[in-house]
């Protein structure tokens, strides 16, 4: 029998009753048993206590129906130490048709027991730290949120009272050292609103909180609103901001947070356009059941191989020490988040040098 078996097989014979009758060499080699020491025993002999009694009696059942029974085994040899075997327990009858024996052939699978024993601890180490780092996510989401809270509460009484102090009928006229540092403290602070303003707005993206509420209104009125908004701003950098929107069309969507993703990319833009020379344009127009919006620019461009990670969070284009431009890099994941939940999508076109567009696409009916 061993010479019609593969060398690594592991045989042993027993009785009808499961009585060891035969072994060979790799059975004792493995079991670390001696053929006297297995001769007359059971298999029980190498029982490891991993597997409950219904497994050997779902075995023996199997097999004293002369039935042919595959499975893997976790024994224990002599020496106290453990092994797997995959096994196959044949029946055998005698000229009755009655079980006379069984062959066992078994073959060694510790090390890919190891293997798998290691790769399953692995995923559980796995999940457990996944676990860990969204309860750390869900803690920092919080803490952000508190903070932002908390800086925004002065920020508030502080542009009041710059309002204040620049009105000359109040306090009276203040001198150009004066009227320049409250100039000074009231653009910081509004720089310091719209980053805050962004943390929130992260934050609740991050967390599904943010709430979408749906009105029609005219597209070509909104874009007139926003150049209105921003005619202070880009006069006093000596941008060109041009409203190119011609017709009338109505949507249906969030026409605060279209307004806030155009605030996003005007600023944006007027952050890299330049002084003197700079030029936005802002664009809508009807393509099938959207409605495109579009902020171009002539700045110097986004490498291509920028324009992929330019939506994600925290992402500067440029992060030198000496950067020219402020900024955190949320106002463009905002503007991705805010568009996704009314059920558009974000993309850029750029060349180096000759400028960006930015587009989003918004559909017209949102229920």
């Amino acid at each position: 029998m061993e010479n019609a078996l593969d060398e690594s097989s592991i045989v042993a014979l027993t009785d009808k009753y499961g009585t060891i009758t035969y072994v060979n060499e790799m059975f004792c080699k493995i079991s670390k048993y001696s053929k006297e020491d297995l001769i007359g025993q059971n298999h029980r002999i190498l029982k490891s206590g991993h597997h409950p009694p219904e497994f050997y009696q779902e075995m023996w059942n199997v097999i004293s129906q002369g039935k042919v029974w595959r499975g893997e085994i976790k024994n224990k040899a002599k020496d106290g130490t453990y092994y797997w075997v995959k096994t196959v327990i044949v029946p055998f009858f005698d000229n009755k048709g009655s079980i006379s024996e069984y062959v066992s052939i078994r073959t060694d699978i510790t090390y890919h027991k190891k293997i798998e024993e290691q790769l399953r601890s692995s995923q559980e180490m796995i999940k457990h730290q996944l676990y860990e780092m969204k309860e750390i996510d869900l803690q920092k989401d919080a803490f952000v949120s508190m903070i932002a809270h908390e800086l925004r509460t002065p920020l508030s009484p502080i542009m009041m009272h710059c309002e204040i102090l620049k009105n000359p009928d109040i306090i009276g006229k203040l001198n150009p050292y004066q009227s320049e540092a409250v100039d000074d403290i009231y653009r910081n602070s509004d720089r310091l609103e719209k980053l805050v303003k962004n943390l929130l707005d992260v934050e609740k993206l991050d967390m599904n909180k943010m709430k979408f509420e749906l009105e029609e209104f005219s597209v070509d009125g909104l874009m007139i609103d926003i150049c209105m908004d921003f005619l202070t701003v880009m006069s006093l950098k000596r941008i060109k901001l041009i409203n190119s929107v011609k017709g009338r069309m109505t949507i249906k969507s969030d026409k605060m947070k279209i307004t806030q993703i155009f605030s996003n990319l005007i600023q944006n833009a007027a952050d890299f356009v330049p002084q003197g020379t700079g030029r936005i344009e802002i664009s809508a127009q009807r393509k099938e059941d959207n409605i495109v919006f579009c902020v171009q620019d002539n700045g110097p461009g986004i490498p291509e191989e920028k324009q992929n990670k330019i939506f994600k969070k925290f992402y500067q284009i440029d992060t030198s020490l000496r950067r020219k431009h402020e900024g955190t890099g949320l106002g463009l994941a905002v503007c991705k988040g805010m568009v996704e939940g009314i059920g558009g999508r974000i993309w850029v076109k750029s060349k180096e040098n000759k400028g960006s567009s930015f587009f989003f696409s918004v559909p017209r009916q949102r229920e």
